[in-house]
């Protein structure tokens, strides 16, 4: 059964035409202790901005309330809503949060970040946003102006569920990730990681341009199961091809020796934007995948895989994340043999 299930997986990568390439000079790293969103926040009163044509749920409310996660270490601030056509000058003098469809705005607020509206939706660095579903966050360089705009009325903001504030700038697709970084509005120059760009640089084809890394995705979906922890479900993928291209393990092997303190049982069990938004994972991901599969066996792991919360699967096998990591950590870095 072991060796037919190895086989069925060299299938699976026989199919896959990518292997991974490390992205170790081009990603731009955020600042893990959200200085800036924080400083934002510090305040006893937020003040929120809405278009003057657009109303306010109770439900946007509590979504925008509920973003400060935080509130152990830092008080939460006591919220306002206003619109636009409702701002005086005390309010100016105060952190504004600007919500709602960007190009609905008319406060002359709206020009001094290099986020910039245009018919439909916005524009950044020369690209424009016009989907229903696009929407960013932006924090300017004073920490005293943030914004969460969309262009859509019926479609949420997504900055909150994701816990945007890693960075000042990031630009949503729906629930996808396409750009994040710094820009600052005094120089307007971008520093910028395009997500999307990346996602599509990462996979070089090398067998045929008719199947590609997503095909993993699905015949592990539809074999094994839908595992819905990110680190998992990207590893077990890029896995597969290993079992058909040595060298692409080599460059991943190397790139996760120089990225070790990347893998830590937060970035395996945590929100999916953590692991998105740092190209580097899918290297790690992929290798510690590969140890724990050497570790436990395929049939092990095919069971925990199958598990919605994961991390507790481990624990139950008697394969506990913590310790999983630090003997991965010890291989990795010649430690142990």
């Amino acid at each position: 059964m072991r060796k037919l299930t190895i086989l069925w997986i060299l299938w699976i990568s026989i199919f896959c035409c990518c292997h991974m390439k490390a992205q170790t000079d081009t990603y731009i790293t955020g600042d893990e202790n959200y200085t800036g969103t924080l400083a934002f926040h510090n305040v006893d009163t937020l003040l929120v901005v809405v278009p003057h044509d657009y109303d306010i749920t109770d439900q946007e409310k509590t979504d925008i309330e509920n973003y400060v996660f935080w509130d152990q270490y830092q008080k939460k601030p006591v919220y306002i809503y206003k619109k636009e056509t409702e701002i005086t000058i005390n309010d100016e003098m105060g952190n504004i949060q600007y919500y709602g469809p960007f190009c609905d705005f008319q406060h002359a607020g709206m020009q001094n970040i290099p986020v910039k509206q245009v018919k439909g939706g916005f524009m950044f660095n020369g690209e424009q946003f016009t989907r229903p579903t696009d929407s960013f966050f932006y924090l300017n360089d004073e920490a005293s102006r943030l914004y969460t705009c969309r262009n859509s009325k019926l479609i949420p903001h997504q900055y909150a569920n994701l816990a945007a504030g890693y960075f000042t700038l990031y630009i949503f697709r729906g629930m996808d990730l396409y750009l994040s970084g710094y820009c600052s509005n005094i120089t307007n120059e971008p520093r910028v990681n395009n997500i999307d760009q990346m996602r599509k640089s990462y996979f070089i084809p090398v067998a045929t341009r008719h199947f590609n890394f997503e095909l993993a995705h699905t015949i592990i979906g539809r074999k094994i199961g839908v595992q819905s922890n990110s680190f998992f479900c990207e590893g077990f993928a890029v896995y597969t091809g290993y079992l058909t291209d040595s060298s692409s393990y080599s460059a991943d092997l190397d790139s996760a020796r120089a990225n070790i303190d990347l893998l830590t049982e937060e970035i395996i069990v945590g929100p999916d934007y953590r692991f998105y938004s740092i190209p580097l994972m899918y290297p790690v991901s992929g290798v510690f995948t590969r140890f724990v599969i050497e570790k436990t066996g395929i049939e092990t792991f095919k069971e925990i895989y199958r598990q919605s919360t994961i991390e507790d699967a481990f624990q139950e096998k008697g394969y506990p994340l913590a310790e999983l990591i630090t003997e991965f950590r010890k291989i990795i870095r010649g430690e142990s043999q």
